[in-house]
């Protein structure tokens, strides 16, 4: 079962200040986009460190961590496959122009409980 978390008031300085704390404990960072020409996600043209001064306050509501258990990483963590358990974290919603920027990363789940305690996230299911 996945359990999904957010940050109590949500700014986009709460944000940054998450990202740039789990981009230091992550397995994997992909920033993928869409450039307004096809309904399909791809590889972005910036870093994460292009991308992270992009993040306006517009983007925060689209921030979300992600407890998934038993997650089949098929796909997602080339050279790792088979089921773990992890913690996902995203942002979308950072617009340049027609593209919007999505960041991902994937983090060793034993990290979730100093993530809730740093930065106060709440349950939402």
């Amino acid at each position: 079962m996945d359990t999904f978390y957010i940050l109590p008031r949500t700014t986009g300085k709460k944000v940054h200040e998450a990202l740039l704390w789990a981009k230091e404990r992550a397995i994997q960072i992909d920033v993928d986009m869409l450039d307004g020409t096809s309904v399909a996600r791809k590889r972005a043209n910036k870093s994460f460190e292009e991308v992270l001064p992009l993040l306006g306050n517009g983007s925060t509501k689209f921030f979300r961590v992600v407890h998934r258990e038993s997650f089949n990483t098929f796909l997602v963590l080339p050279g790792k496959t088979g089921r773990r358990d992890l913690v996902e974290v995203f942002v979308r919603g950072i617009d340049v122009g027609p593209t919007e920027y999505f960041v991902f990363m994937y983090l060793d789940d034993k990290v979730l409980p100093g993530m809730i305690k740093k930065f106060n996230f709440h349950a939402i299911n």
